[in-house]
């Protein structure tokens, strides 16, 4: 009867939360080319929902929403990843792009700017303004990447808030002191690019939403999305000490 009720429960938890599905895949799509087909995304997402209602554990005390939606977002990421569909030479570029950031991070001392950027890549700023656009399809994979610069492994960002009543003490402070470090990254941006990562992460608005509020067309919207992760990562890599590898030919 316990195991009845528990399917129930499980059942109930998919259904009431499919919107989340859609959501999660709508707030994504201003990275994805009209090629890829939404419907295999959809059906990705689908199946993170029921995977997220198997494991979760009530009693940890978290909530079943924010726990689905990092497994919708995470099954969505892996399917785009199958398919394989950014351009080997747009990965090749961004890779390009984010090492010489951190480079120029380390040497500077601070985040270089978009001239500083534009002349180390042989570039004119009109240019660089441009690439960083190109790159929104890479960024739909930076915050799995930003988690992975934090905690050298795959794991969800937004899963790693301390849980005190389940978690080793040692690893509770290793994770606060990140955390700190990822607060004090952020607070290195600018004030429109911290206004930008908060409405899309923590207010969850599209891109689209994001630039009626700034009165922004969501193109600028998403170059401003991307340099925001771009520096990020590089003042994440630079306090953690992380190696850049060197571009490969």
């Amino acid at each position: 009867m316990k195991n009845s009720l528990y399917h129930v429960d499980r059942e109930k938890l998919i259904l009431d939360h499919l919107p989340l599905v859609k959501l999660t895949l709508n707030r994504l799509s201003h990275a994805l080319p009209p090629h890829i087909d939404k419907d295999d995304l959809l059906e990705a997402g689908i199946v993170g929902l029921i995977e997220a209602a198997n494991r979760f554990d009530p009693s940890h005390g978290s909530n079943f929403a924010s726990f689905a939606k990092a497994r919708i977002r995470g099954a969505i990421v892996d399917e785009l990843r199958s398919q394989d569909w950014v351009p080997r030479s747009l990965r090749k570029k961004a890779k390009e792009v984010e090492d010489l950031y951190v480079r120029l991070e380390s040497k500077l001392g601070r985040l270089p700017t978009d001239e500083e950027m534009a002349d180390a890549l042989g570039i004119s700023e009109g240019e660089y303004s441009k690439l960083m656009g190109d790159m929104n399809f890479v960024s739909i994979y930076s915050l799995e990447e930003l988690s992975e610069i934090l905690f050298d492994q795959e794991r969800d960002l937004l899963e790693s808030i301390p849980d005190t009543e389940h978690r080793d003490p040692f690893e509770e402070a290793e994770i606060a002191d990140k955390v700190r470090i990822l607060a004090e990254a952020l607070g290195e941006l600018d004030e429109r690019e911290r206004l930008v990562l908060t409405l899309y992460y923590y207010e969850e608005l599209t891109i689209s939403e994001i630039g009626k509020v700034l009165g922004r067309a969501k193109s600028t919207v998403s170059e401003i999305h991307t340099k925001a992760l771009l520096k990020l990562k590089a003042r994440l890599k630079s306090k953690l000490g992380k190696s850049v590898d060197t571009p490969s030919s």
